[in-house]
């Protein structure tokens, strides 16, 4: 029998198995605590099958339910993780249960959570073998950007860029964890998850408590120009989670040829998309920093703004 696959698919991508020979039991779940998911689940396989694969478990999130297994394949990743040799889990009294760090879809609005069961083949190859859809959504407060946002060059080395309002729509007491705006140059247009690309700009903005806002002023960024003149520009907004910088909103603009301009264009500003991803940047990493101290957003925007010439109007 065949496996079902993606669209252009090769070897190496991800497939639906048309005979799984391992499924998730009737018990499982998942719950989230800050940056963490905790997964449990009971599983069972076919009498003597083959199990001899590596096999994991992930929980994916997509704006609607999914419509078969392939929807749940190019879903967007919260988290997966390496199980035991199934042999040892099938048919165990106790649900298999592991903490894992979960990486949020960088959208607003509700999300519908999967859990898939999958393993990879001698090739390498993702085959899904079982999933399960939950029917409670799920939301997740994340500090984002509001309003239009502006960017153009100055020059080949500097890049402004113009945000109206960053939000963080948490409770009160949930001050964010340092936040950042990156500008990212990328050779394909950006939906979420993971990407390869350029750096172009990035600069450091501070905390926001829950509840608050801030606008700040336009910054004067230094930048490298893109080596691809055509390619894909996204700024994003990330946070310091503890270990690493999350993507929590992003913003794209069509690709257009990359020059020095001598003023701000007139058709500049967008307004933000509805992504459905956090990302890990795979070619240059961020500096990794603490979180900052609480501050208010006040003082935080004029912070950002010292080091920066105000943006001709």
């Amino acid at each position: 029998m065949e496996t079902q696959t993606q669209p252009n698919s090769s070897a190496q991508q991800p497939a639906v198995s048309a005979a799984p020979v391992a499924r998730l039991g009737l018990s499982h779940g998942y719950r989230f605590d800050g940056d963490t998911v905790f997964l449990n689940a009971s599983f069972h396989a076919d009498a003597g099958a083959d199990l001899g694969r590596a096999w994991s478990l992930r929980l994916v999130a997509t704006a609607a339910a999914p419509a078969s297994g392939l929807d749940v394949l190019a879903a967007h990743v919260v988290t997966e993780v390496a199980l035991p040799p199934l042999s040892e889990l099938t048919g165990a009294v106790d649900n298999f249960e592991v903490a894992a760090g979960a990486l949020f879809p960088a959208a607003k609005g509700f999300h519908t959570l999967s859990l898939a069961l999958v393993a990879r083949d001698a090739a390498g190859s993702v085959v899904l073998h079982d999933y399960t859809t939950y029917s409670l959504t799920q939301s997740f407060l994340q500090p984002r950007l509001s309003g239009p946002v502006g960017l153009w060059f100055e020059s080949d080395t500097e890049l402004v860029l113009d945000l109206d309002h960053v939000e963080n729509p948490r409770p009160a007491d949930n001050l964010s964890g340092t936040l950042s705006v990156e500008v990212w140059a990328l050779d394909a247009a950006y939906t979420g998850g993971e990407f390869e690309g350029q750096p172009v700009a990035g600069a450091i903005l501070g905390s926001l408590a829950g509840g608050e806002s801030w606008t700040p002023e336009a910054l004067h960024l230094h930048a490298t120009k893109p080596a691809n003149v055509r390619a894909h520009l996204v700024v994003m907004l990330r946070e310091w989670n503890g270990a690493a910088y999350a993507t929590r909103h992003f913003v794209t603009f069509a690709p257009a040829p990359v020059a020095a301009v001598a003023e701000k264009p007139a058709a500049t500003k967008v307004a933000p998309v509805a992504p459905a991803a956090p990302v890990a940047a795979k070619v240059v990493k961020t500096a990794k920093a603490k979180p900052a101290a609480k501050a208010k957003p006040a003082e935080v925007a004029k912070s950002a703004a010292k080091s920066t010439k105000k943006a001709s109007k």
